[in-house]
Parts: C-alpha cells; structure tokens; sequence
C-alpha cells in the first residue's frame, strides 16, 4: 500500500488501487524507495560495489564492440554503388 499525494489538489490516495488521482486526474508516481546496495553506495563515499564495476566494464566492452560493427556496417552501406532510381523523376 504506497499512499501517495497529490501534486495538482493536495488529495491523498493509495496509488495501487487508483494509479491517477480520484479528485483531480492527475498522474502522480510514487517516491522511489532507495535499495539496501544503493544506500552502501551513498554511505561509502559514492564508491560502486566491485560487481557493479565489473558490470560496468562488460556493458562498456559490449558498447564498442556494437559501435565497431555499427562502423563496419556504414562503411559497406556507403562504398555500395546505388541501386537505381530512387524517387520518380528525380533524375531531370
């Protein structure tokens, strides 16, 4: 049961049972609730856990590997000779 209040009218309401405000309409979402890892986080000096780093590096190697056959892809695209018209009368 997440109450939640109301931006627009100042009504308090259970957000699971009515996901907009029974007063006025408006969409309200709920404060966050802050995870057990994210208050280490905070409480450590804002350093990440030593998974989260080695996470971080697999997304980031994962990133330029996509990004090289992004290039690759590009290169093909544009050293391949046109296929013809490609608007009707575009070639007055």
């Amino acid at each position: 049961m997440r109450m939640v209040s109301c931006y627009a009218c100042g009504k308090r309401y259970d957000y699971d049972d009515d996901g907009f405000c029974p007063k006025c309409g408006a969409f309200n979402q709920p404060a966050r609730e802050r995870s057990a890892a994210g208050a280490r986080v905070a409480e450590g000096g804002g350093k990440p856990p030593a998974a989260g780093k080695k996470r971080a590096q697999e997304v980031q190697r994962e990133l330029g590997m996509n990004l090289k056959q992004m290039e690759k892809a590009m290169n093909q695209l544009l050293k391949s000779p046109p296929r013809g018209r490609r608007l009707p009368g575009g070639d007055r």
